[in-house]
């Protein structure tokens, strides 16, 4: 479908975000924020306070992860999961249309990436969409709180 591919991070995060989803009288439901795999394993990185920073993620390859073992890999994946969770549902989706911009471009075939990285696609205060991000996922992570 798409004229250019996605950046790995998004299109690994769009798979994780996936994921999650229910089949009931033959009818599908995508629940994303149903995944309790990706969950449990954000927690655990949450509350061993090793949330990657987003250039990191941004940046990282899965494969290369995958020879510092399953686990790490693992942690790559739910970060992902929890980054396009927080890329869709953040202040009732304030980085939705930068995102639809970034997936209508690869349609166009005029994907490209920002100078300074992936996060210029987001927002020109990348410092402040980082902090964004830690915050919510650091309330998203938090055993307790209501399944959206």
């Amino acid at each position: 479908v798409f004229k250019n591919c996605l950046p790995t991070w998004l299109d690994e995060g769009i798979g994780t975000w996936m994921e999650g989803f229910r089949i009931r009288s033959g009818n599908t439901s995508f629940t994303p924020s149903s995944n309790w795999d990706r969950l449990t394993t954000l927690r655990k990185i949450v509350s061993a306070d090793r949330l990657d920073s987003l250039t990191y993620l941004l940046e990282s390859d899965p494969s290369a992860l995958l020879a510092n073992g399953r686990t790490t890999l693992l942690s790559y994946y739910a970060q992902l999961w929890a980054l396009t969770s927080f890329i869709v549902e953040y202040e009732h989706g304030k980085y939705v249309p930068a995102l639809r911009s970034v997936l209508n471009s690869a349609l166009a075939g005029t994907l490209r990436e920002p100078r300074g990285g992936w996060l210029y696609a987001f927002t020109d205060k990348p410092h402040q969409m980082e902090q964004e991000y830690k915050d919510w996922v650091v309330q998203y992570a938090k055993p307790g709180t209501s399944w959206r």
